[in-house]
């Protein structure tokens, strides 16, 4: 008997430097958490627990607070650098009253990002920034913007010279260095005033939030200022209303739109650093609700995906088209009762059917905190098959695993249960998935090691039915390319859009052109944090 399971997909983007995603840090001898190399300890020690997913801001903050204690304890590299340690120390301890830390809005996993879109620098990158300038740190996130210290300093000599003349060893510096996780549209909140009361006078938060309230309203000139002092938002107010703009770091226009009663309301139009149009919509107070578009960077405003946004998370149906206008798949909420249960949640991708003939869906899921995990059907001519994590392990609707090598084509029983079986001839894709899913949770289904050969008449089909699972059936712009990465040359990023879309839909939507554009808009504007929501969160429970 062998073992067969559904095994977690592996993630779309690769950052530079790594070959794939850091998805097991263990088999680089590193620690999963806030640092790969001190992992949570700087939580656990200030909770006496690990943290859970609303503790992301305590998560690094404390590590900070954890890591600053044990680097003054320790001697510097060479006693001729002790001025140089104490000086950099200093420096960290600015870093830490700030409390300000870059968002990773692009890569799904946890990964270090050494400036963000917004300007904003990492612990590692202010250091080398004030002792050295911001050439060096610009320098380093244009190439290895998500990239571990230790792999920086093999490739780059400068930042190699640096670390030696820092007063610190390589692993001191890499303790400093925290893993982002991607920011979730949901655990961002604005201002509700009917729970806090604002007082009038000057506003200034540690966000880069500038303004003045009067009468409980926003009134006169509201900045967002990055901690660099770039300007990142601008409105002038009268009784909360204005009309806002918001601009990346370099100046260009990123979004624009009206706020009212102290909040975004009406119709918002967001950029590519191009110029051109990335996408449009409404706000609903204080959140993208509605219908929206988002567009490819083209003149031509071609539509790239259209759909329902509630609270600034997609909903519903959502289109998606090539670069020639035309609709190549479409997703929705597909979450059955076997994926709600504990947590799951699941997506389904329908590609629109070709010439081929062949049916293609996608249906990915998330239980938990866990891994995605992702489930393919390609149906034609009266036989169905379904395809795990592209091709890792294939199944017919009668529950074989069906296997193919030197020697052609096999099925092998498996231990299916009646319910699986049945979801898998009604082609009910969703359902399975959770399913199988569970199932893989609990004990895995087992496959009889020995299979019955394929008739060649269905071993010529299955191989027809397996070409989609490498086909591009829309091509990755590089606009996405480059708000994953940061880096034109990044390689290993998917050709296919389609990969793009299946593999990044989880607990919510975590595309590039719309998850990623939201949250730096988010960023950019006065009330928005993710303090809130958490606080918000927590006076709900009733725990504060």
């Amino acid at each position: 008997m062998r073992a067969s399971w559904m095994l977690p997909i592996a993630l779309v983007f690769a950052t530079t430097g790594h070959a794939e995603p850091p998805d097991d840090p263990t088999a680089r001898g590193l620690r999963a958490g806030a640092n790969h190399h001190l992992g949570d300890d700087g939580f656990v020690a200030a909770h006496g627990r690990q943290p859970g997913p609303d503790d992301e801001h305590a998560r690094v903050h404390d590590h900070f607070t954890y890591v600053r204690g044990l680097l003054a304890s320790h001697p510097p590299t060479k006693p001729e650098l002790a001025a140089r340690r104490a000086e950099l120390l200093h420096y960290f301890d600015d870093y830490i009253a700030k409390d300000i830390t870059p968002l990773n809005v692009h890569v799904p996993w946890r990964t270090p990002v050494f400036i963000d879109d917004h300007g904003t620098i990492c612990a590692v990158g202010y250091l080398i920034e004030q002792s050295t300038g911001r050439a060096l740190p610009e320098k380093i996130a244009a190439s290895h913007r998500y990239d571990y210290i230790e792999d920086i300093a093999k490739v780059m000599p400068e930042v190699h010279d640096w670390v030696a003349s820092s007063g610190f060893t390589l692993d001191e510096l890499a303790s400093i260095q925290p893993g982002y996780e991607i920011a979730d549209i949901e655990m961002w909140s604005t201002w509700n005033f009917d729970k806090r009361p604002v007082e009038d006078g000057e506003y200034t938060s540690n966000e880069g939030v500038r303004g003045h309230f009067l009468h409980g309203r926003m009134d006169g000139e509201w900045k967002v200022v990055a901690d660099n002092d770039v300007l990142r938002g601008r409105g002038v107010f009268a009784k909360g209303a204005a009309g806002w703009r918001s601009f990346y770091p370099d100046g260009k226009l990123l979004a624009e739109g009206p706020f009212v009663e102290n909040v975004p309301h009406g119709t918002w139009t967001f950029y590519h650093p191009s110029g051109n149009v990335a996408g449009t919509g409404k706000f609903r107070n204080g959140y993208p609700n509605g219908e929206w578009s988002f567009y490819y960077d083209s003149p031509a405003r071609a539509p790239i995906a259209k759909g329902a946004l509630v609270r600034g998370t997609a909903a519903g149906t959502w289109s998606h088209f090539d670069e020639h206008g035309v609709v190549f798949a479409k997703s929705a909420d597909a979450t059955p009762s076997t994926w709600r249960k504990g947590g799951r949640s699941g997506y389904l991708l329908s590609i629109v059917t070709g010439a081929d003939r062949i049916a293609h869906q996608v249906h990915e899921g998330r239980a938990g905190n866990d891994e995605n995990h992702r489930l393919d059907m390609f149906s034609f001519d009266g036989e169905r098959i379904f395809v795990t994590d592209k091709q890792s392990h294939v199944f017919d609707a009668g529950g074989h695993e069906l296997v193919h090598d030197d020697d052609g084509w096999t099925s092998h029983a498996c231990e299916w249960t009646k319910s699986e079986k049945a979801a898998a001839r009604r082609g009910d894709l969703s359902r399975l998935h959770g399913l199988l899913d569970a199932s893989y949770d609990s004990k895995p289904p087992e496959c009889a090691e020995k299979g019955k050969p394929v008739a060649a008449a269905r071993a010529d089909k299955l191989a027809r039915m397996m070409a989609p699972v490498e086909q591009v059936h829309a091509q990755n712009p590089q606009f996405i390319r480059d708000l994953a990465l940061g880096d034109e040359n990044i390689k290993d990023v998917p050709a296919d859009l389609v990969d793009v879309l299946a593999r990044n839909m989880s607990w919510f939507i975590e595309w590039p052109h719309v998850h990623g554009k939201i949250v730096a808009v988010y960023a950019t504007l006065p009330g928005f944090s993710t303090e809130h929501a958490y606080a918000d969160t927590m006076e709900q429970m009733g725990m504060k």
